[in-house]
């Protein structure tokens, strides 16, 4: 199911992604991705568990929490920033914490992507993912958001 969950949110940012992100309900938890409409790069992730079962999720700061995969309209993928090349190299410490969500409780964070991209104006499909855990297995959660950065964004 993880997998099936990510290659259709994959799908659906090819298609010409969405307005606001969620991931195919999964078995314990629902993704959902909000742009910020002041500054679009910013991006509001919530997970909801709707199972039974409690999940748990590693909590770091933003940047580590989810993988990011981006790319323009046209399939261009944006350079990483100086912070984002540290992200990738795992050269970003910070104390790892856990969360319990129960069922019907939320988690929420924030991310911004102009801090570890170079977006240039454009339309960019976004693809996050994160792992929580149900019963000590791992499943990955994914959303699709589709983000257009103005002229004004730029250098962010």
């Amino acid at each position: 199911m993880k997998c099936q969950s990510f290659l259709i949110a994959a799908m659906l940012a090819q298609a010409g992604g969405i307005l606001l992100g969620q991931t195919p309900q999964t078995p314990c938890c629902e993704m959902k991705i909000r742009s910020a409409q002041e500054d679009p790069a910013h991006l509001t992730v919530t997970i909801k568990n709707v199972e039974r079962q409690p999940v748990f999720m590693g909590v770091a700061r933003p940047e580590r929490d989810f993988e990011v995969r981006i790319a323009s309209i046209g399939g261009r993928q944006p350079d990483r920033t100086v912070l984002g090349k540290r992200v990738q190299a795992g050269q970003v410490l910070s104390s790892l914490g856990t969360i319990e969500l129960k069922k019907g409780e939320e988690s929420t964070e924030d991310l911004n992507i102009g801090h570890l991209f170079d977006l240039m104006p454009g339309l960019y499909n976004v693809v996050l993912t994160r792992v929580v855990f149900v019963e000590d297995k791992p499943v990955q959660l994914a959303a699709a958001i589709q983000v257009r950065i103005p002229q004004a964004q730029q250098g962010h």
